[in-house]
């Protein structure tokens, strides 16, 4: 989904949601007019009555003051009927116990992961066969981590995405959906792609799990790459992993040796992308020192059903621990309230208007 689908599907001012938010736009006129009738209102003098009513006795002063609270209500009235058009919402966390491992995934989106780990007659063939490309190592692992996230029911999992530096995708959580929506947004070049900063990930992802309470906490490391970049030593960040009791499982994806890279994108016309072959250096050796280190194992995978596997025989070593987490957040809309709320206004308004502030002959 592109960033501009969903600017106007909703918008969050604070803790509040407005899923119509365009109604807000309704607004525009009614401040217009609310600064223009201000700048243009003066003193209103009330005439007095000599009919008898139980308002005589209310000061002539605070009549003329309040003639203008009618249309006031009236405005705010308005006000309100168009905050209730726009949706708004409020969220209420629920928390869910449940028995499961805490987990924090750090995926690897420097430029090498744009590789095809196909010969060039595979490619070829790929690309006549079905009319697209071969995915490439990012596509496959993102397809991966999708089917990860699906089937977990109760266990909380983070994502770290890192290159030249780390950051923090999304911290732990049982929200599934939310996390799937991330997953489907990463792409090469969202951070700078030209470095591998494997130490910033592990410390990155070690500080997402210090505050857990699972007896189980690991970090998966998903790169195609050797520590290149960053300011984190890996093997410092291990031992402060392994201090803590936290493993990691790192799964090397691609092979050594050279990879066909993309030389060009798809062309308008439909002419498919070329590939010319490319050596990117992998250190299988520190992935090995880094679980060892921490008492995790690490693989390799070169195809999509690669991935998977390591993934889930990862899970199946791993003991899992009661805890509590927001699994969800349900919705409140206050559109009938606020609906209630302006009917008030108007009704006060008009009966300021036709009854206490009412002129007399």
């Amino acid at each position: 989904m592109s960033p501009g689908a969903t600017v106007l599907a909703e918008i969050r001012l604070g803790g509040v949601l407005f899923a119509q938010p365009l109604a807000l736009l309704l607004l525009i006129p009614f401040v217009l007019l609310l600064w223009m009738g201000w700048r243009r209102r003066g003193p209103r003098a009330v005439l007095g009555s000599s009919e008898g009513s139980w308002m005589r006795s209310l000061p002539g002063s605070l009549r003329a003051r309040a003639q203008g609270l009618p249309k006031v209500l009236q405005l705010a009235a308005l006000v309100v009927m168009i905050a209730a058009l726009a949706r708004p919402q409020t969220e209420d966390p629920e928390l869910q116990e449940v028995e499961g491992l805490d987990l924090m995934i750090a995926l690897d989106l420097s430029g090498s992961m744009y590789a095809v780990d196909l010969s060039a007659e595979e490619i070829v063939a790929w690309q006549r066969a079905h009319g697209t490309e071969p995915p490439n190592r990012i596509e496959i692992a993102r397809e991966v981590l999708r089917g990860f996230v699906e089937r977990r029911e109760r266990d909380r999992v983070g994502l770290v995405v890192f290159a030249r530096e780390a950051y923090v995708q999304f911290p732990l959580t049982l929200d599934y959906g939310a996390m799937l929506a991330m997953i489907d947004q990463l792409e090469i070049g969202m951070i700078d792609a030209s470095a591998t900063a494997i130490g910033n990930a592990i410390g990155l992802s070690l500080r997402g799990l210090l505050e857990s309470t699972a007896e189980t906490r690991a970090i998966i490391l998903i790169t195609d790459g050797k520590q290149h970049g960053g300011n984190v030593e890996p093997r410092d960040a291990a031992r402060l992993a392994a201090d803590e009791g936290i493993r990691i499982y790192p799964i090397l994806i691609g092979e050594d040796g050279p990879t066909m890279m993309p030389s060009r994108r798809p062309s308008p016309g439909g002419r498919p992308m070329t590939y010319h072959p490319e050596v990117h250096p992998i250190d299988p050796d520190l992935l090995d020192e880094l679980a060892e280190m921490t008492g995790g194992a690490w693989s390799g995978a070169t195809k999509e059903e690669d991935l998977s596997r390591d993934l889930e025989a990862i899970l199946e070593t791993l003991e899992r621990t009661r805890m509590q987490d927001i699994a969800r957040a349900s919705r409140r809309d206050h559109f009938h309230p606020l609906l209630v709320l302006a009917l008030l206004l108007m009704a006060g308004a008009f009966g300021l208007r036709f009854r206490w502030l009412r002129r007399y002959p």
